[in-house]
Order: C-alpha cells, then sequence, then structure tokens
C-alpha cells in the first residue's frame, strides 16, 4: 500500500514540476518496486529502516551513501560479518589489503578484547584484535579459516 502511495506521489510531482525535477529520494517497502520507483522519477530509493532516520540525510550528501547502509541493516546483498580472528600489533592497511586482495571482502573494524569496536581507523593504525567485522558479498562468505589463513598469510604461525 505505501508503495502505491509513494509512486503515485511521485507520478504527481513529475506532472507538476515539468523539467525541472528536484532530487526525489523515496521510500520503497517491497524490493521488487524498487526499479518502478526509480522509473516514476527517484533519484534514490531506500528501504525503510526506522532504525536509522538519518539514512535519509546521507543519500542526500552522498548519493549512494544508502545502499552501503542498507546492507549494513539487512542480511540481503552484501552484510557485515563477525569473524574471530586474533592478531597482535596488526597494520590495518596490512590487513585490509590481504583481506581485499584474495576476494575475502572489505575490512570494516576489530573487535578488541575489552569488547571495544574500532571502525575505521587510519591506514597506519596498528592494532591488536580478537575479531575482524567484515563486509562480505552475498555470493561468497568465506569461513573463519578462509580470513585466519588470509590475515595470517607470510607469517610464521605456531598454531
Amino acid at each position: 500500500m505505501t508503495d502505491s502511495i509513494t509512486l503515485d506521489v511521485l507520478m504527481q510531482l513529475q506532472g507538476s514540476c515539468g523539467d525541472a525535477q528536484p532530487y526525489t529520494v523515496a521510500e520503497c517497502v517491497h524490493e521488487g518496486n524498487r526499479r518502478r520507483t526509480e522509473l516514476a522519477g527517484a533519484n534514490t530509493t531506500l528501504r525503510p529502516i526506522r532504525a536509522y532516520p538519518e539514512m535519509l540525510v546521507r543519500s542526500l550528501v552522498a548519493p549512494g551513501a544508502e545502499k552501503i547502509l542498507e546492507n549494513l541493516f539487512t542480511h540481503h546483498d552484501d552484510h557485515a560479518m563477525l569473524y574471530p580472528v586474533q592478531l597482535e600489533d596488526a597494520v590495518w592497511a596490512d590487513v585490509t589489503c590481504r583481506l581485499m586482495s584474495a576476494g575475502m571482502g572489505t575490512l570494516m573494524a576489530s573487535v578488541a578484547e575489552d569488547g571495544t569496536i574500532n571502525c575505521h581507523p587510519a591506514h597506519d593504525h596498528r592494532f591488536n584484535t580478537n575479531a575482524l567485522i567484515l563486509m562480505v558479498r552475498e555470493e561468497f562468505v568465506p569461513s573463519t579459516e578462509d580470513i585466519t589463513r588470509c590475515v595470517h598469510q607470510g607469517e610464521d604461525v605456531a598454531s
């Protein structure tokens, strides 16, 4: 029902604004209606995520960022996964590059022994961790063993 109302409003905007169409962000409840919403004039479509209303602002300030945020909040498409992996005195850029080069995913954060989450630190940040949080692809979710092997490649691991 709400997608129908959204489509109606978008068509009314097209009719009343002519060639001077404003940048429009529209909510789309059912994924199957996303393309229809875009064809009706929405520049950006958002799935309703009531826990993060600032997503609307992000979609206006950085168009496309809403897709990243949407993926973080759902288990649809790419999604965040926690991997229990121990690292000591690791360099953020080194670990990130190893993971990305091997197609394992994108390193988003590390979890310290005390549970502190460190999100997207500087490239030269040195860290100890008990777990890594990665954005992984829906079609390939690596195992913990895959991630552990990848981040320890080239090291002399005595385990």
